[in-house]
């Protein structure tokens, strides 16, 4: 059983690997997940916190090399662990995540979207939501191509 520090280490390193060894993220982040799985008895809000993590960090990294299949994959997984957590700040890190991988699949509505959550989260002042506006920025001219080219 790898330690807290352990997988947050793994985190880090799986968000270095090239892209080009793509079957080595994938085993690395299956390990991940399988170590986490053991923390969710000791601790769900822990556990919760270090998936959200996980497969926040996962599928922007996914979306970069534009692997959108994976992504998409990889978000429904996110999807089934992170619905059961009641939290809401996992939850509005979901619901961005998800309206960042539709940008890819359909821009125009998803930017629509996007900019709903965006109106909701901008009258929160908080370093998250400025957090979510650069990965926003980083991903809305590359979705926006990827989907005019192969949609």
């Amino acid at each position: 059983m790898w330690t807290l520090k352990e997988i947050k280490l793994s985190k880090l390193i799986l968000l270095s690997i090239s892209e080009n060894d793509k079957d080595e993220a994938e085993q690395l982040y299956e390990r991940i997940l399988s170590e986490l799985k053991k923390y969710k008895e000791f601790n769900d809000k822990l556990y919760y916190e270090e998936v959200g993590d996980l497969h926040f960090n996962r599928i922007q990294s996914l979306l970069m090399i534009n692997d959108i299949e994976r992504a998409k994959e990889t978000l429904s997984v996110y999807n089934e662990l992170i619905n059961p957590s009641d939290n809401l700040h996992l939850l509005i890190q979901l619901k961005f995540i998800n309206n960042l991988v539709d940008l890819y699949l359909d821009f125009s509505s998803a930017q629509s979207k996007m900019n709903a959550l965006f109106d909701t989260l901008n009258s929160i002042l908080s370093s998250e939501s400025k957090f979510y506006t650069i990965i926003f920025q980083i991903h809305q001219e590359k979705a926006r191509n990827y989907y005019e080219r192969y949609r």
